[in-house]
C-alpha cells in the first residue's frame, strides 16, 4: 500500500500496489502513477479518459505493426514458388529478357508497397503521442505531451521536436522541463502541432489561455 498527499486538498490517498490510478476520497481529485519518477501526476476526468484510450489504440498499433512482417513472409512464399518453377527455357532470348525484367519490376513495387505501410504506420505510431494532446488543454495534459517530447528528444536524435513557449523555443531535454514546471496549476493551455515536410510531428507550441 502506498500514500501520497493530496495537492488540491491535502488529504491522504491511499493506493494499492498494482493500481495505475487513484483518487482523493475528500475532494475526488484524480491521479495517475508516474512509474518512471515514482511519483503521481494528477488527472483531470478529460486526461484520465484520453490515457484509456490510449492504451486501447496502443494495443491497435501493436497488432497493425505485425502487417508488414505478414505481407513480407507471403511475398517470400510466392517468391520461392515462382522460383521453384522457373522460367521456361524454350523461350527466345528476347522473351526470357522481358520475362525478368517484369519480375524485378514487380519485385521492386512489392518491396515499395511494403516500405509504405511500415512508413505509415510509424508515422502514426510517431504523430498519436503528440496529436493526441493538441487543442485547449489544462495543465496535467501539457505535461503529459511534455513528457511525451522529452522521451523522444532523449532517445530519437532523428525525429527531434521543438518546443515553444513564450519566447523560448528549445529541444534540449533539460529545457523542456524547465518550461513543463513553470506551467500553473488549474490553467487551460492552447496546444498547437506543426509538421515536418515528410508528416512528422516536430514542433510543439504551448500558448497561454
Amino acid at each position: 500500500m502506498k500514500k501520497l498527499k493530496c495537492e488540491s486538498c491535502g488529504g491522504t490517498v491511499e493506493v494499492e500496489e498494482n493500481n495505475e490510478f487513484a483518487t482523493c476520497p475528500f475532494c475526488k481529485a484524480k491521479y495517475k502513477l508516474n512509474e518512471t519518477k515514482n511519483i503521481y501526476i494528477k488527472l483531470d476526468d478529460n486526461t484520465k479518459e484520453l490515457l484509456q484510450t490510449h492504451m486501447k489504440q496502443t494495443t491497435k498499433v501493436s497488432k497493425l505493426f505485425f502487417i508488414p512482417f505478414i505481407i513480407v513472409f507471403i511475398t517470400i512464399f510466392v517468391m520461392t514458388i515462382i522460383s521453384m518453377l522457373g522460367i521456361p527455357r524454350n523461350f527466345n532470348k528476347g522473351a526470357n529478357s522481358n520475362t525478368k525484367n517484369n519480375y524485378i519490376e514487380k519485385n521492386n513495387e512489392n518491396e515499395e508497397a511494403i516500405k509504405n505501410i511500415r512508413d505509415t504506420i510509424s508515422k502514426n505510431s510517431f504523430n498519436w503521442n503528440f496529436e493526441t494532446y493538441s487543442g485547449s488543454k489544462y495543465k496535467s495534459s501539457v505535461e503529459i505531451v511534455l513528457d511525451n517530447v522529452v522521451t523522444n528528444n532523449k532517445t530519437n536524435k532523428e525525429l527531434l521536436v521543438t518546443v515553444a513557449y513564450k519566447d523560448n523555443e528549445t529541444t534540449d531535454p533539460d529545457a523542456i522541463i524547465e518550461i513543463k514546471h513553470s506551467l500553473i496549476d488549474r490553467r487551460k493551455y492552447e496546444v498547437k502541432i506543426d509538421y515536418d515536410e515528410y508528416g512528422y510531428v516536430n514542433k510543439v507550441t504551448i500558448e497561454d489561455l
